[in-house]
This record gives structure tokens, sequence and C-alpha cells, in this order.
């Protein structure tokens, strides 16, 4: 039988250079493993675990795995990977990476985070409520305020995103649960919602301790929990979140619980903060302090500022994800073009008409060429339709720079879980603007 605590002393991961893969390579590194790994290129996630002992090979190769014992890889990982292949049929331990996440926080209390929105933003924040407590974290996206967004604490808590996308959740058990959203997303997987709602909910049942549930104004829980705790806007929530400029105040079941200070724009990251604060409430038996998230940097790729221009990014790419931040980014800036690159022809074609209902309260968006995956169709005539009912205009990738300048000195948002930060940083380049506005 596989040993969790002593196993782990050369392990590989295929598609290291993905941001849930190499979180998990902090982490073993940071418990003195020797990692290796293999990506398709190279990035800068690739060169920091390099400097950090990593052997990463670039390309795949049944070579690369070398004397791992373990060998790890994600949904993403294709079934006719060779290394994946040779790992099989070679003896070695083959895990997929919520299985590796399991394990390593078995001797620890898991704090899992899931749902459609919000998984980073909320993961980074309770990491950061609970810095002075060390804890171990993996993180789906990099945190200023934080070395690494995988790291191997000495404290009582792992706190995690735990992907909802690919039913991967199933294979942990948490000892709290947070639930940011039950919106569909990942139609190619789920299919319908009410398969969603009931993996949610037997997630909730193998939850030991609190399972925190984000309630949508209008709606009511799904399903019952014997520690059960709900948040939100909503004023039947268990935790009822009022928001201020730069505050949010909260309240427990009527009683308040403070006003807390957040450098965070916009209803989505307050709904962000609101979770970690109740979570923090129900963990700890008490309220954070009203200035613990005041230090709190943010998350890169949520509106992210690009350079030392007026471009942005943000990861948004469903349209529950597509309005708060474009309203966010139209309050400070009215004259605002928005970039919006479609991650996934799936995603496109079934939650089309929600696109088109948002993207016509949006002016001057630019839609580009998608992001699909391997074997996708090209979605032209979903294009053509969102185009024509939302008044967008289609560039493609290879255009969009020339275009945007051509169009004027405005702010520009890139939106989207693909390509959007490289297509950024690629108009970023192309411009020098002396006076940039600034989301401070």
């Amino acid at each position: 039988m596989f040993d969790h605590r002593n196993g782990f002393e050369v392990v590989h991961l295929i598609g290291i250079g993905g941001i849930g893969m190499s979180a998990l390579a902090h982490f073993l590194l940071d418990r003195g493993a020797h990692v290796t790994g293999s990506d398709i290129k190279g990035s800068g996630i690739i060169d920091r675990l390099i400097r950090r002992g990593a052997k990463i090979s670039i390309g795949h190769d049944p070579s690369h795995i070398g004397r791992a014992k373990v060998v790890v890889y994600s949904t993403a990982t294709l079934s006719d990977n060779v290394e994946m292949y040779a790992a099989l049929h070679g003896g070695c331990v083959l895990l997929h990476r919520s299985e590796l996440l399991e394990l390593i926080s078995h001797d620890s209390m898991l704090v899992g985070i899931t749902g459609a929105h919000g998984k980073t933003t909320t993961s980074c924040l309770i990491a950061h409520l609970w810095a002075n407590l060390d804890p171990s974290y993996i993180l789906g996206g990099e945190c200023p305020n934080f070395p690494a967004h995988g790291h191997c604490g000495t404290g009582p808590f792992f706190v995690a995103e735990i992907d909802e996308s690919d039913g991967s959740f199933a294979n942990t058990g948490p000892s709290h649960l947070v639930i940011n959203s039950l919106d569909i997303d990942h139609i190619e997987f789920w299919i319908n919602k009410e398969r969603l709602i009931e993996s949610y909910h037997a997630l909730a049942r193998r939850t030991q301790g609190f399972v925190l549930l984000y309630l949508e104004e209008g709606e009511k829980a799904p399903f019952s929990h014997s520690n059960l705790f709900t948040y939100g806007f909503h004023p039947e929530a268990d935790f009822v979140v009022q928001s201020r400029a730069h505050a949010l105040t909260l309240t427990l079941r009527g009683k308040e619980l403070g006003t807390f200070h957040t450098p965070l724009f916009g209803r989505h990251n307050i709904q962000n903060a609101a979770a970690a604060l109740s979570l923090h409430f129900l963990v700890m038996g008490r309220a954070a302090d009203p200035d613990a998230l005041s230090s709190f940097r943010g998350v890169l790729r949520r509106m992210e500022q690009i350079g030392s221009s007026h471009v942005f990014t943000d990861y948004a790419h469903h349209p529950k994800e597509i309005a708060p931040a474009a309203a966010t980014f139209l309050d400070r800036f009215p004259d605002a073009v928005f970039v919006f690159e479609p991650h996934r022809a799936s995603r496109l074609n079934v939650l089309l008409d929600d696109f088109i209902v948002i993207l016509k309260k949006v002016p001057r968006v630019v839609v580009t060429t998608p992001y699909l995956m391997r074997g996708e169709a090209f979605p032209r005539a979903a294009l053509e339709t969102l185009c024509q009912k939302t008044g967008a205009v289609y560039i493609p990738k290879e255009e969009l720079a020339d275009y945007l300048r051509r169009i004027g000195d405005f702010p520009v948002l890139f939106l989207g879980a693909g390509d959007a930060k490289n297509l950024a940083y690629e108009y970023d380049q192309t411009i020098r603007v002396d006076d940039r506005p600034s989301l401070s």
C-alpha cells in the first residue's frame, strides 16, 4: 500500500506549468521532495520552480519520468500522453492531482473551496487571514502576499481549491467546505445542474465540520447539513453582507460582527471577502480584526494592471463573472474598451443567450479568437450571433493590437481564462502611455 507520509521522495508532474500542478510542486519542494516535471512550453511559473530546484523538461518523453515512483497528472493531461502511459505500465503510482491533494492533506484540516466563481480569491483571502498560523495551501492563482501559490506549512490547516469543473472534488474529504456558487459552468462534464447539485450535496455529506454556502438572492439552499451556514447579500442568509466603499459589514442572524476594510473592488470581491470572514468566524469562534484584509494585495489575473500602461486583464470567462468585472471597471473607467476571448466552444454555445444578455449591457466590446480545447470545432455561428445581437466587433487575435491602437487611447480590459493575459501583454508592448489610470 502506498505510504502517503514517506512515499514522496521523487515525484514527477505531467503538465507542471499549469497553475494547479505548479502549486503542488511548490508544496512538495517545501516538503523536501525531489520534483521533476514536464510541459509543452516554458513559462515564468516553470522558471521559478527551476530556480527552487525542480528538474523540468520541455516536451513529453517517457525518459523524463526518471526514477520517480509517483507520477501526477491532471484532467488536462491527454489520454495518449507518453509519460502517463509509461508510468501506468512501469510500476509507478499514478495519481490524479486531486488524489495527491487528498494524500498530502491527510494529516491536516482540509479547508476546501469550490464553486464556479471566486475560488482562487476566496482561497487566497482565507490563507491570508490565517497567515500567522502558517497554513499549508494550494492556490489556483499567484498572490503577491505569498512567495509561491503552494506551501507546506507547520499549522493545522490546509487551504485548497477543490475543483468542481471535472468532478475531481469527489476525491477529497474536507474538514470545512466553502461553496462559492451553485452555477453550472463546465457543461461538457456535468450535462445538467441537477447532477452538479447532487455532487455538491455528496461533498457536503463527507465534510466533517462547517459547510458555508453562498445563497443567491431569491433562492434557498438546495440541500441540508447539520453544520450548514449560508452567506451572501440575501437578507435570509445566515451571514448577511452589506457593501460599503472599501469596506463591508457582516451580520450573523441579525447580530453585527463588524465592519471590515478591504482593498478589493466590486460586488464579486465583496462576496469573496464575506466568505473568508464568515468561515473565519465559524472556525475560530470570533470575528476577524477589522483591518485583517487591509494588506491583501489581490490575485494576479484578477483585475491585474499590465505593465506601465492603461491595460488590465481579468480571468472572468463566464457570464456571471463578466458582469461584475465589467461593472467594476466601468465605474472607474467609463470610456473603457473590453476585449472578450471566449473560453471553450462548448461554454460559448451552451451559454450563448447569457453572454448576449451580459455583453449587450457593456459598451465597446471586441470579441477575439476563442480559446479552444483540442478537438473543438471553431464556433463560427455562435460568434456571428454574439456580435450581431450585442453590437460587438470580431477581431482575430493576430489583428487585435493594431485594431486597438487605431481606435484610440482608451483603458482596455482583456477578459478570458485562456490567452487573454498574453494578449494584454502583447498590446501593452505596442503602446506608451505617460498618464496611466489606476485602480487604487
